[in-house]
């Protein structure tokens, strides 16, 4: 005897629907209809009833196209392990580096998998790609900062903290559990300047985070961007201002940075501008290390004009620190006509 419609039928139709959806991504509306013996008809009512009342929400994941000619250009000319370049949309940076960040989250989802090791730097595109990344459960990957927070430089400059690696590290965290391990590196405030790097070892030993730090120099996957000095907020200003360094000079003087560590088109400028050096940072030197490694990847994003000198620059054979750069085609475009 064929049942009757009512709510306590619609009710249950309407979850196999869901169901069916929930199961088979991708699957069509007549596929799920004659999965169920209904009616398209049918189907696509319920499925709309499901979505007003909560039951579905329906996401647009959109990754913007890529440009094959351009990445093979790039990977070819720059002996790189992976070039992604995706067009660059609208005229304001915030655009371009939300649309890159989106393009980073879903090249770095392919790559994390259970027992990953994960290294994060800072900058305003990388946090576009934290924000993007799809909520997963994991029991076992681990979340390091790049960079060493000094208590005296969150008390004196607290706007800072949103874009240094502690912060995105946690917003990882956030995305992917409260299984997942995630570091948060602090240290007292360094009466001492112009440290060396076994001062820095010693300084990291002190605060019970060596071992930790040691073991984010060793990740499997490390996340950097290249961006420039150039052009700065008030929030990077207080880092530079607690650091000792000439804002004027840095801006003259270098074509970028990655993590707070400046070079030019031949070097880094470790020495030129010591007290930036005081940053406990993955030293650039040892990502170039890493980036050669095998079964190691260091993922570099740049984002629009604003990025263009810093990423040429970042090229040089005495600077690049990366095997895998996730670009934009103005950037790919430029770097492709200056050399």
């Amino acid at each position: 005897m064929p049942r009757k419609p009512g709510p306590v039928t619609d009710n249950l139709d309407m979850w196999r629907c869901v169901w069916e959806r929930y199961t088979n991504p991708g699957t069509t509306q007549k596929e799920i209809a004659v999965a169920l013996g209904m009616s398209e008809a049918k189907v696509s009512r319920l499925l709309e009833r499901a979505v007003r009342e909560g039951m579905m929400k329906v996401t647009v994941d959109v990754t913007p196209p890529r440009n094959a000619e351009l990445e093979n250009a790039l990977r070819e000319k720059f002996e790189l392990f992976d070039a992604v370049v995706i067009p660059t949309i609208g005229d304001d940076g915030r655009s371009v580096r939300r649309s890159v960040g989106i393009t980073a989250a879903r090249y770095f989802e392919r790559l994390v998998k259970e027992g990953s090791k994960i290294a994060v730097a800072s900058g305003t595109t990388l946090t576009q790609m934290v924000d993007n990344l799809t909520p997963r459960r994991f029991r076992d990957i681990r979340l390091y900062p790049m960079a060493v927070m000094e208590l005296g430089l969150k008390a004196n400059a607290a706007k800072v903290v949103e874009f240094f690696p502690n912060a995105l590290v946690a917003s990882m965290r956030a995305k992917y559990g409260g299984d997942v391990q995630a570091f948060n590196f602090q240290v007292s405030p360094v009466e001492k300047q112009e440290l060396n790097e076994q001062e820095k070892l010693g300084i990291l030993e002190q605060n019970g985070i060596r071992d930790l730090f040691e073991e984010a120099m060793d990740a499997d996957t490390t996340l950097i961007e290249i961006g420039t000095f150039k052009y700065i907020d008030k929030r990077a200003e207080a880092i530079l201002q607690y650091y000792n360094t000439d804002i004027d000079q840095l801006k003259q003087l270098s074509k970028g940075q990655i993590n707070f560590q400046a070079f030019d088109s031949e070097h880094f400028l470790s020495e030129e501008f010591r007290g930036l050096n005081d940053i406990i940072t993955v030293s650039l030197d040892h990502l170039k290390q890493m980036s050669k490694s095998p079964g190691k990847h260091v993922i570099a994003v740049s984002a629009g004009n604003d990025a263009v000198e810093a990423t040429i620059a970042s090229l040089s054979p005495n600077i690049r620190c990366y095997d895998i750069l996730i670009t934009d085609g103005v950037v790919a475009e430029s770097i492709m006509k200056s050399t």
